[in-house]
Parts: structure tokens; sequence; C-alpha cells
């Protein structure tokens, strides 16, 4: 049952991440920013649960920041994720934009690189 969470889990990573990915062809449409924001950050949340998940980690939370410092108490590797404007996002300082969609796209793309690694 474990591993058909982990599987689960990481399947939705990569359907936001497809749909944040498709959004990103549509720059010029209104809320476009906003959307690639939101699905690569799922996208980043689930990757990061499914690490947990392998490790029997329970998850209380599907906030980016608390995920990763539970992921980097398990790997260091993780330390090298750096989630700052995504953070700033979340807090209201700035707004969606295309150029913050695509490093929330990379944050979640390095985190499923780590948690493929980690797993190999």
């Amino acid at each position: 049952m474990e591993t058909l969470q982990i599987n689960t889990t990481f399947d939705k990573g990569e359907e936001f991440l497809a749909v944040a990915h498709h959004a990103l062809n549509y720059a010029d449409q209104e809320d476009t920013a906003y959307m690639v924001c939101t699905n690569a950050k799922s996208a980043l949340s689930n990757y990061l649960i499914s690490f947990l998940d392998h490790y029997g980690e329970r998850v209380y939370s599907e906030d980016p920041e608390v995920l990763l410092n539970q992921c980097r108490e398990l790997s260091g590797n993780y330390f090298d994720l750096h989630i700052h404007e995504l953070k700033r996002w979340q807090n209201g300082e700035i707004d969606a934009s295309i150029n913050l969609g695509k490093q929330v796209v990379f944050m979640a793309e390095f985190a499923r690189e780590l948690m493929v690694c980690e797993l190999i």
C-alpha cells in the first residue's frame, strides 16, 4: 500500500507540473501566471510529500516550506532546493508573474529530480 501511495502522490505531482508547463504556452492570457504558480506549487508539494511518504514520515501540511523542512531532516540534498520567491508570493509580498511561474516550475522539477535520485 505504501508504494501505491507514493506513486499516486508522485503522479499527482506529474499532473500538476504538466498543467503548469502547458499554461506557460499561454503566457499572454489573463490569470496564466497565477495558474502556472499554483499548479507548480502543487506539483512541488506532491513531490515533497511523495519523498516523505517513502520514508514513512507523517505529513500534516501541504505547505511547501513545512514539507521542505521535513525533507531536509531526512536528506541534506534538500538544502539545495530554495523556495524563497515562492514564500514571498505566498506571503503576498510579490504578485504572480510568468517569471515567478517559471521559477516555481523549476523548483518543482528540482524537487522531482531530488526525489527520484534519493530513491535510486
